[in-house]
């Protein structure tokens, strides 16, 4: 899997990857931001989690299609869309709370948690939601 994954991340243009970076450094960000402030409020970690997300999903949305991958957004792009950012909550929860069990700092367990997702949902957009036809020709 990780043969496949570098071999993918030799063929990604440098713009696409730049824009993948700003774009998914700029979503993590902001989530891992709200994320804290709810902390600070005494938040748990888990459902300050879910309220980060929820609010960055529209923002992940526009960022990721339009300016990462510079796609048409639609209405079967956004329900594809939500169906990843579920699962890749599902993902993010269970990482958070098993980084927490062990022992880590809520905090820390959000940066973990987030990285990794961040990661994970970035090949899911590209080869699924955000997915660009090849086109056959007139077959």
């Amino acid at each position: 899997l990780v043969m496949i994954i570098i071999k993918y991340l030799k063929k990604l243009s440098t713009i696409e990857a730049l824009r993948f970076v700003i774009g998914g450094t700029f979503n993590t960000i902001f989530c891992y931001l709200i994320f804290t402030a709810l902390l600070v409020f005494d938040f748990e970690p888990a459902l300050a989690m879910t309220i980060a997300t929820l609010i960055t999903i529209p923002i992940s949305f526009y960022v990721m299609g339009r300016l990462v991958f510079s796609i048409e957004l639609s209405i079967k792009r956004s329900i594809l869309f939500l169906v990843m950012q579920s699962a890749g909550y599902i993902i993010n929860i269970s990482i958070l709370l098993l980084v927490s069990r062990a022992g880590a700092s809520d905090y820390i367990s959000g940066v973990i948690s987030l990285g990794t997702t961040a990661f994970v949902m970035f090949f899911i957009s590209k080869f699924w939601v955000f997915h660009k036809p090849i086109k056959t020709g007139n077959f």
